[in-house]
C-alpha cells in the first residue's frame, strides 16, 4: 500500500502592500472628518450674533445708522479723546426701551446694548447732542 504523503497546506499570506495601504486609507478618512468637524464649529461661530459696532468719533457716529435683529447688540466705542455719553432721544415713551450708558466713555471705552423689541430707536451723545445724532433699527 502506497502511502500518500499528506499534503502541504500553505497559507497565503496578504500582500506586503495591503497593511500600508490600509493604514493610509484610515488615516485619510480621519483627516477629512477632523477637517469637517472643524469647519461645522467654524459655521457655528460664525452664526453666533455678534454685535454691530458703531464707532465715536471726533465728526460722530460711525455708522450713524445700523440695523439689527431683535435680540442682538449694539456696541458703541469711543475712539475720540473727547468723552462721550450715549443716551436714548426718546427715555420715557412707553414701549421703547431706554438705552443710555450709566457712565461716559472715555477714549477706548465701550458700551454694549441689547434690543430685545423691533422698532426704530433714536439716541445722541449727551455731550455733544446737536452734534452726535444716530439711529437703530431692529427688526
Amino acid at each position: 500500500m502506497d502511502v500518500e504523503s499528506p499534503k502541504q497546506v500553505t497559507k497565503k499570506s496578504a500582500p506586503k502592500w495591503l497593511l500600508p495601504v490600509a493604514i493610509l486609507v484610515t488615516v485619510v478618512i480621519a483627516v477629512i472628518a477632523i477637517i469637517a468637524i472643524v469647519r461645522q464649529a467654524q459655521n457655528n461661530v460664525a452664526n453666533e450674533a455678534v454685535p454691530a459696532q458703531v464707532v465715536v468719533n471726533g465728526v460722530g457716529f460711525n455708522p450713524a445708522v445700523v440695523k439689527v435683529k431683535r435680540g442682538e447688540g449694539v456696541t458703541w466705542i469711543n475712539k475720540d479723546p473727547t468723552p462721550h455719553q450715549i443716551i436714548s432721544s426718546q427715555p420715557n415713551t412707553p414701549g421703547v426701551a431706554s438705552f443710555n450708558s450709566v457712565e461716559t466713555l472715555s477714549q477706548g471705552d465701550s458700551y454694549t446694548y441689547t434690543f430685545e423689541s423691533p422698532g426704530t430707536y433714536e439716541y445722541g451723545d449727551k455731550v455733544e447732542a446737536t452734534k452726535y445724532k444716530g439711529t437703530i433699527i431692529v427688526e
